[in-house]
């Protein structure tokens, strides 16, 4: 019969402590003043991986993006990492595309010009893969790639528009 009365007031003590902790969380919102940190570095298992990227895109604040080849694919698949270190914005993307048959670099750039901020793939191009990431963020992915030119494109989505702030000269497998 002790054992009962113990045992009852073990998770009495567990339930008032539950409330009073309940109780005494903190409710404040983070500071605006705050700055925001930049993205963590990989860990351990994370860096034996980063250490096959291909490419890193970068986010910085100034709706600056710039692409890194670190090795030309020569296999599938093409590693890539996306780095935010921007957070003005609500999502940063990728975008990877490959030229249709019959089309060249100057149809692009005609094509950009009548459509400065694009809401559709350019007609010309087929999308292979489009990455999506969070502010202050850093990010690993891996695509299969056919081994025709791809051709990236950094955008940037605010509460009502896209905004492609970079591209890039095609990525090629040396074998093609």
């Amino acid at each position: 019969m002790n054992h009962k009365r113990n045992l009852i007031r073990g998770f009495t003590l567990i339930l008032v402590m539950l409330v009073v902790a309940g109780c005494a969380a903190p409710t404040a919102t983070p500071s605006p003043t705050v700055a925001a940190q930049a993205p963590p570095a990989p860990d351990a298992w994370r860096s034996v991986i980063n250490n096959n990227d291909n490419v890193i895109f970068t986010f910085d604040p100034g709706d600056k993006c710039s692409m890194q080849i670190i090795s030309k694919p020569y296999t599938n698949p093409v590693a890539y990492e996306i780095v935010v270190n921007d957070q003005e914005h609500l999502n940063y993307g990728v975008a990877g595309m490959t030229l249709n048959s019959g089309y060249t670099q100057a149809d692009i750039d005609a094509w950009a010009q009548q459509n400065p901020n694009p809401q559709d793939i350019p007609p010309m191009m087929t999308l292979r893969m489009y990455e999506v990431v969070n502010p202050m963020s850093r990010t690993f992915h891996a695509m299969y790639y056919s081994g025709d030119p791809i051709y990236f494109s950094c955008i940037t989505e605010g509460p009502d528009a896209h905004q492609v702030i970079a591209a890039f000269d095609p990525l090629v497998m040396p074998t093609k």
